[in-house]
């Protein structure tokens, strides 16, 4: 293409922005989300156990750039692009409806942690795909200067 779409380019950017978003929101919120999510009295094992929730997301982040890049090759980024949105989001929009551990008991933290492998896959899959079709659509001028916002 001679000129990058400039539409493709805030897309990108925005949907990035938001999923990032998400992940910080879900580190802020840490001290309320080991209140409602475990049983034990002990503050600090709340803690450890909700980070460790919150570190499976970046774990799963490799395998999902591998699995939904090798996808992507062969259906086509835009629509893996938009399938790992919908992997994002649906998660999240559940996990704000999810029930708490005095409620469900332990599958609150088990959905919990699905919700947020889920994501994690979702958003390492999500970044590699942005980086790869933005070099692809872009002028080949201001390649490096587009791919590096």
């Amino acid at each position: 293409m001679n000129k990058f779409p400039k539409k493709i380019f805030f897309v990108c950017i925005l949907t990035n922005i938001l999923e990032w978003y998400d992940f910080a929101i879900y580190a802020s919120l840490s001290p309320i989300i080991s209140k409602l999510f475990f049983s034990s009295q002990d503050v600090f094992f709340n803690y450890i156990l909700t980070f460790t929730i919150f570190a499976a997301g970046f774990i799963i982040r490799p395998i999902g750039g591998i699995i939904m890049g090798l996808i992507a090759d062969k259906y086509g980024r835009a629509k893996i692009y938009s399938l790992s949105l919908l992997l994002m989001a649906i998660p999240a929009f559940c996990t704000s409806f999810l029930p708490t551990y005095h409620v469900i008991g332990y599958a609150a933290p088990t959905l919990l942690l699905l919700f947020r492998v889920l994501q994690g896959f979702a958003m390492g899959g999500e970044y590699p795909l942005i980086v790869t079709y933005m070099a692809e659509v872009s002028n080949p001028a201001t390649r490096g200067f587009s791919l590096s916002i």
